[in-house]
Formats: C-alpha cells, structure tokens, sequence
C-alpha cells in the first residue's frame, strides 16, 4: 500500500525520490561507517599505546628498578588513594583491634622494609598490637639465600607469635 503523495507523482518523479532516498540513505551509511572506522583507528592506537607503556613497566618490574617504576606509578596511585584510604593509614580512621603481624625483607627492591616499620610504628602510636620484623632471610617474595642460625630464630619466634595470637 503506497501513500496517495506517492501515487501523484508521475513515473519520474518516482525515480528521482528514489535516486534521493537512497544518495541520502548511503551518505548517512558512509558517515556511520566512516565514524565507527575512526573509533576503531583510535581504539588501536591507544591499545598500541598502553601495550608499550605495559610492556616498559614489565621491564621495571622484572628488573625491579624501583627509581624507575615509582614516578610511573605514582599517577595511579595518586589517582587511587583520593578514594581509597586504605592505601595509607593516616587515612584509616579504625584501629586494628586484633594483632598486626608484618614480615618484611630488608632487601625487598620492590616495596622498601622502612614502609613496614612506619606502619608499625603508626600503628603502634594509635594503639595497635603490632609485630614487626625486618629480615634478610627474604627479598620481595623469594627466599633468596641460606639463612644463618640468627635469621631461622627470628623468623621462628615471629611465627611463633603470629600462631599463639590465633590460638587465641
């Protein structure tokens, strides 16, 4: 069923609304497709972008070049810790009420020991029961070396410590 406009028009004047239709139809298809095409040009080249930025920043961390890492990071974090006070305790308002138990390697190259030692030491000031203890017998994550007599007893007495408190 056709609209009575439509069946006014003389048989040339059928073509050319056709002609019309379909330039305005494939003009409107062309910017559609010319636009998706630029997102997708500008999608790759941000993936591009962050795949390289990623890829340096692996660099970093398997080499743990900390000097380097940190001013990478440090956006995000900055970006992170507007909204997450749990990043820092000045921004934690409750105090732990069980024990803290922090294990750190003096040669993390990672994350400094001297961080858990403030930690400590402001949670302790806020009341907190802390134990801390700092030890060469681990780097970040990985026992790297034989440990001496010394470092076993250290790290016995703080497990020990941290198993009485869960016996509790």
């Amino acid at each position: 069923m056709m609209p009575a406009w439509y069946l006014r028009m003389n048989p040339r004047e059928r073509i050319l609304s056709w002609i019309v239709a379909g330039t305005v139809a494939l003009l409107l298809n062309l910017w559609i497709l010319s636009s998706l095409w630029g997102a997708v040009a500008s999608a790759q080249k941000e993936f591009g972008t962050r795949r390289s930025k990623l890829a340096e920043q692996a660099v970093y961390v398997n080499e743990r070049d900390t000097k380097r890492l940190g001013p990478v990071l440090l956006p995000y974090l900055n970006q992170l810790a507007a909204t997450e006070p749990a990043l820092s305790p000045d921004r934690t308002p409750a105090v732990p009420t069980v024990p803290v138990y922090l294990l750190h390697g003096v040669e993390d190259t990672v994350i400094p020991a001297v961080e858990s030692e403030l930690l400590a030491e402001d949670l302790r000031a806020r009341g907190a029961h802390v134990t801390q203890l700092s030890t060469p017998l681990i780097t970040h994550a990985e026992v790297d070396h034989p440990p001496t007599a010394g470092e076993v007893w250290e790290l016995i007495r703080f497990w020990r410590a941290v198993g009485a408190a869960g016996s509790l």
